[in-house]
């Protein structure tokens, strides 16, 4: 399993954790990225002021192909006052820049 998951040590929503993490909220990010040698997607779930929640990174697969070199990503927040109406929270692209290099992942199951 670790060749295909591994963990971040950088988080990925990076200004928050300069002593500005969210006050009063839990959100879940997940990001897709495109390389030049493969393709990843990265998730973050129960962000908060509170817990430092773990990065995961998933191998996705090589890029074999012409795609150009991309990288996407949304937030999905929950109501601080609770669920409105039917729905609990509520998704919201992200600006995401992409790094020249990857980060060393960390093996998700120590062995």
């Amino acid at each position: 399993m670790n060749r295909f998951v591994g963990v971040r040590s950088q988080p990925l929503l990076a200004p928050m954790m300069d002593g500005g993490r969210p006050n009063g909220w839990i959100a879940h990010v997940l990001c897709a990225e495109i390389r030049d040698d493969e393709i990843l997607a990265h998730v973050e779930f129960f962000l908060s002021r509170h817990y430092r929640s773990v990065v995961y990174t998933v191998k996705l697969g090589k890029n074999d192909s012409a795609a150009p070199l991309a990288a996407t990503g949304h937030i999905y927040r929950y109501f601080v006052e609770g669920p409105v109406g039917k729905f609990a929270g509520e998704a919201r692209p992200l600006i995401v820049t992409r790094r020249a290099e990857g980060d060393p992942l960390k093996p998700v199951i120590a062995r």
